[in-house]
């Protein structure tokens, strides 16, 4: 048996849980910007933070260790409804479309989304298993940057242009689905923090 750092949901039932997978290497504004909005955008009890154990597409750019990243992201989310998970390294796990299947099938009575920022929407396509990622699981866009304008450019975006969610949908959390939110823009990513060397 997987010990898993989220049986706390088994005790809640008919609740909304979104996910924000990320290197957080390392944690910054920009992550919590997106999760409070999703929070308030699609009234979820919890956002959880799923710190990727291994990121087959940024390895190079890898600066620090799982544990070291974990316990940044701990210490810099401070909110009560975030919760910072290790799920990915219990079940030893690299892949989102892996991680997104064992999590909704686990706990089967949660209704996720998947949350990320525009920016991951333009390479979306590159990741493992991405349309069966929009099969599983409804997504949120958010606005981040100046990236707002280039979504609509996006493969992913051009494929499903008829899986963008109504109002009722989005109510739902339907899977199949997606939704980009304009909200108030963070500029801020863990590569130009990187690149600046303040961490």
């Amino acid at each position: 048996m997987i010990l898993c750092d989220l049986n706390f949901l088994d005790s809640h039932r008919s609740i909304r849980v979104g996910l924000l997978g990320g290197s957080f290497n390392p944690p910054h504004p920009g992550h919590l910007h997106i999760s409070t909005e999703a929070l308030k955008e699609l009234d979820l009890n919890f956002i959880i933070w799923i710190v990727a154990y291994r990121n087959p597409l940024k390895e190079e750019s890898m600066k620090f260790s799982f544990e070291k990243r974990f316990r940044d992201a701990q210490s810099y989310a401070q909110h009560n409804k975030i919760v910072i998970s290790r799920i990915e390294k219990q079940i030893d796990n690299t892949y989102t479309s892996v991680t997104i299947n064992y999590l909704i099938k686990r706990f089967a009575h949660i209704k996720f989304c998947w949350i990320m920022g525009v920016d991951n929407l333009l390479h979306f396509h590159t990741w493992k298993n991405w349309h069966n990622i929009i099969n599983q699981i409804f997504i949120a866009v958010f606005n981040r940057g100046n990236f707002g304008s280039l979504s609509i450019e996006s493969e992913m975006a051009l494929i499903y242009k008829d899986r963008v969610a109504s109002e009722s949908q989005v109510r739902l959390l339907k899977p199949g689905y997606w939704r980009f939110f304009e909200c108030a823009k963070s500029d801020y990513s863990s590569s130009a923090i990187r690149s600046s060397r303040i961490y």
